[in-house]
């Protein structure tokens, strides 16, 4: 009997590419980068009386953002292509290896804030818990709904090929392309689309419970340019999710390439 051709070319090639692999080594390269380089530097910069009041540690901090949202769109992506072109579950597979990065990234955070300060006390354990419980969070969330992308996607491939089956036409082959910068059809990108607005939407809230406790301390922005400073940080915060799509479009667009 011939195999299903529609259902092949969603997976065709898929033993070529080591998923688990690759994601270690994102993670264990860009988490070493960030826990022990920058982050380092950061702390070093706002501790240090002469750098501090200088424009180091915005620089370090953009830095420091932008390997952060790499680190996000590398992760993701790798999520999202096995959740929509494996299963379910190597999806869950490959995010508990993600939150056991992200677990031992924090504990290394707390191990320098421990040797930088001498000391560390229960608001910096609450913080450390807190990023990792959202980490983890927002990566159960894509891939929560890059399955359900999945299992659409597949779903559809099944009901296309028993229609051309029953029009005795056993060659459909439905592939996922990237020949535009987003459609509807490619689960893959409609994933990365989800995952940047989700990012770009928790920035914006986490800008929104600062600034009002900024407020509640100094008052309201007063002057021009403490205006156009806001906006310049919000509008900072919708280009991480731009960011990261385009990133994650080209992760997932290579890997595809790849796996065929």
């Amino acid at each position: 009997m011939k195999k299903d051709k529609a259902s092949v070319s969603a997976s065709s090639g898929e033993q070529k590419i080591n998923l688990y692999k690759i994601l270690i080594c994102s993670c264990a390269i860009l988490f070493a980068v960030i826990t022990f380089v920058l982050e380092p530097i950061s702390v070093w910069t706002l501790s240090d009386i002469t750098v501090s009041v200088s424009i180091v540690p915005d620089i370090i901090n953009i830095i420091l953002e932008l390997a952060e949202n790499l680190a996000f769109a590398v992760c993701y992506s790798i999520i999202i292509y096995a959740a929509i072109l494996r299963s379910s579950k190597a999806a869950f597979a490959l995010c508990g290896v993600y939150a056991i990065a992200c677990f031992i990234r924090r504990l290394a955070v707390l191990g320098i804030t421990y040797v930088t300060y001498s000391y560390i006390d229960a608001t910096d354990i609450f913080n450390v818990c807190a990023y990792l419980l959202l980490e983890v969070a927002m990566a159960l969330t894509v891939v929560a709904f890059s399955t359900f992308l999945g299992k659409r996607y597949r779903a559809q491939l099944a009901q296309k090929q028993k229609a051309a089956q029953a029009l005795g036409d056993l060659s459909l082959v439905e592939e996922i392309n990237f020949s535009s910068v987003f459609t509807k059809s490619n689960p893959i990108q409609c994933g990365a689309l989800f995952a940047g607005v989700m990012l770009s939407f928790i920035k914006i809230a986490m800008r929104i419970n600062h600034d009002i406790k900024y407020t509640k301390i100094y008052g309201a922005p007063d002057g021009v340019g403490e205006i156009l400073t806001m906006i310049v940080y919000y509008t900072s915060d919708i280009l991480v999710g731009v960011i990261f799509y385009a990133l994650a479009w080209l992760i997932t667009s290579k890997l595809l390439q790849r796996s065929r």
